[in-house]
């Protein structure tokens, strides 16, 4: 009898990669039981498949069912999950289906996969008690730039070439998206969920520079640099404002202390 850890990897061989060679020979009990087996072979690409489906649902549509099906049970071969958690399955998946030479809308796929995949996650976050402006008032002026926010966990911000936000609207109301949606045209998106739902805003460059920045715990004066950069006549202070009006902050750091 072969080692466990032997067993495992023609069970995974068999499953996975739809090789049943070395099982066969240690298959007992019932009839046919290599057609049984195939069954949890079936059922593995199946499952998986209808993950992704779920996850990049947009994404489907824009390329084709049937290809994408396709490209999504040659994944699951390659790729199989490395986490027990199906919810975490895929991140990949855009780029794998962008380097399929056939497609040839590799930033369009990449930029529409990433949003999807955000949206997913966002979707499931659950918000915190958002702080007021009031929040800042006993901080000293001079420590303002130090200070670090910590912002709502169901946040993104995603640099995108294409209107994908548009196409998501468009899938959302049924309807396919219109050529004018697959030619170029940048934008700045901050994606906010929770609790099953979702919305999108494109911000300016400099205002999603800037509110970025904040999300990755850079200083505030290191987030306001960034605006600047984006933009010489960015006003720091108005964008600080416009994080607490729409209840972004739920945490102020200075320091050693939190607010």
């Amino acid at each position: 009898m072969p080692r466990l850890a032997d067993t495992q990897a023609l069970i995974r061989a068999a499953v996975v990669d739809g090789d049943f060679a070395g099982t066969a020979a240690f298959l007992t009990g019932g009839r046919a039981p290599v057609a049984r087996l195939r069954i949890h072979e079936r059922h593995y690409a199946a499952s998986l498949s209808k993950a992704l489906l779920a996850r990049y649902p947009a994404l489907a549509r824009l390329i084709g069912q049937t290809s994408f099906v396709n490209a999504a049970q040659d994944y699951v071969r390659r790729h199989p999950p490395a986490s027990p958690c199906i919810a975490e399955y895929g991140l990949d998946f855009p780029r794998f289906l962008a380097s399929r030479r056939w497609l040839g809308r590799t930033a369009l796929v990449l930029a529409l996969g990433e949003l999807e995949w955000h949206l997913g996650r966002v979707a499931i976050a659950i918000s915190h008690a958002a702080l007021g402006r009031e929040a800042l008032a006993t901080i000293p002026s001079g420590e303002l730039p130090e200070i670090r926010l910590e912002l709502q966990p169901g946040l993104a911000y995603l640099g995108a070439a294409f209107p994908v936000d548009d196409i998501i609207r468009l899938h959302l109301a049924g309807k396919p998206p219109c050529g004018c949606l697959l030619e170029p045209t940048p934008i700045w998106l901050e994606v906010h969920g929770a609790r099953g739902e979702f919305r999108m805003v494109r911000l300016p460059a400099a205002t999603w520079t800037f509110r970025r920045e904040l999300q990755l715990g850079s200083r505030l004066g290191r987030a306001a640099e960034a605006g600047m950069d984006a933009k010489a006549d960015f006003d720091p202070g108005q964008a600080l404002l416009g994080v607490f009006a729409d209840g972004l902050a739920v945490a102020v750091h200075c320091s050693e202390r939190g607010i």
